[in-house]
């Protein structure tokens, strides 16, 4: 081939395989989405919810549950697991640290013992209760998870908590931002919980904030 026929051969093999791989990377997107729609979908309908059937085993306010994972399984992708028979036990009042490489299933732990997610095999007990068979809401009043990325929607910091328990009055948010190290925070804010966050929080706090007003946001969602 000559010089000129070898760049042409390469440009026509760059201009086939681009469209490809965005066509392939649409596709796992569109994948994402329907999984998303989906799951939303399914958390809002109310007809689907254990709640709505009557069919929960509300957790004990009065006593702290432990956490018990007893050989769970789960994966993202059917030939790709995250977790193999996993199985603790974590007792009330105890530490316990999840420490791995990343991708190694550590926030999907998380996930799964708040109900986001469901395994695959195995249970997960709180309380000595199933999470498939307690009700969401008693579930999340219970075990609080501060994601890696917290997600603030761009509006005040009394409005994100708010988002939690819309009927959390300005005693129950001094609780919840007591119980959460956010008050002095706030406390040095010009307008207080009427601060406003900005997008994604960027405008209000560093990251470790952000992650307090997120266990914050979190913790709001209990009933006082």
């Amino acid at each position: 081939m000559t010089v000129g026929g070898l760049v042409a051969f390469y440009g026509y093999v760059f201009r086939l395989f681009a469209p490809v791989s965005i066509a392939i990377d649409l596709q796992s997107r569109f994948q994402r989405v329907g999984a998303s729609i989906r799951r939303i979908v399914e958390m809002t309908n109310p007809q689907s919810t254990s709640e709505a059937q009557g069919n929960v085993v509300p957790l004990r306010r009065d006593v702290k549950p432990e956490l018990e994972f007893r050989s769970v399984c789960f994966s993202y992708e059917r030939d790709r697991p995250i977790l193999r028979n996993m199985s603790f036990r974590i007792e009330p009042e105890e530490t316990v640290a999840l420490v791995g490489l990343n991708g190694s299933g550590k926030s999907t732990i998380g996930l799964l013992a708040t109900g986001l997610y469901t395994p695959d095999a195995g249970s997960i007990l709180v309380g000595g209760s199933d999470t498939r068979e307690v009700g969401g809401r008693s579930l999340r009043a219970t075990i609080s998870l501060v994601p890696q990325d917290p997600i603030l929607f761009d509006e005040t910091i009394r409005e994100n908590l708010l988002y939690g328990n819309p009927l959390a009055t300005s005693s129950d948010l001094d609780e919840v931002a007591a119980l959460t190290q956010l008050d002095q925070v706030v406390l040095r804010l010009p307008r207080g919980f009427e601060e406003p966050l900005g997008h994604s929080g960027q405008g209000f706090l560093a990251e470790k904030r952000n992650g307090w007003l997120w266990l914050a946001l979190s913790c709001s969602s209990q009933e006082f």
